[in-house]
């Protein structure tokens, strides 16, 4: 959009990394360097969160990839 000032707003990785450390599921360590670089990692909060998203996101694939979530397995169905 033409005209549309974005000066303030952080990015959604950034925003994302500044709750993340918030919460406790990141550290970010700056490393003191020629072009100066950070490295965010998981603690190990972040780290037990990996299996919840995992199942998240084969939640998606399996009831929106098609659109339909009529389409998709029944709730209470045995995982085939």
């Amino acid at each position: 959009m033409a005209g549309t000032s974005f000066a303030g707003r952080e990015s959604r990785p950034e925003t994302a990394r500044r709750l993340g450390a918030a919460a406790g599921i990141i550290t970010r360590t700056a490393h003191p360097e020629v072009s100066p670089r950070v490295q965010d990692t998981l603690t190990p909060m972040g780290q037990e969160l990996i299996p919840l998203i995992d199942h998240m996101r084969e939640y998606g694939v399996r009831w929106l990839s098609t659109g339909d979530a009529a389409s998709g397995p029944m709730l209470g169905a045995a995982n085939t």
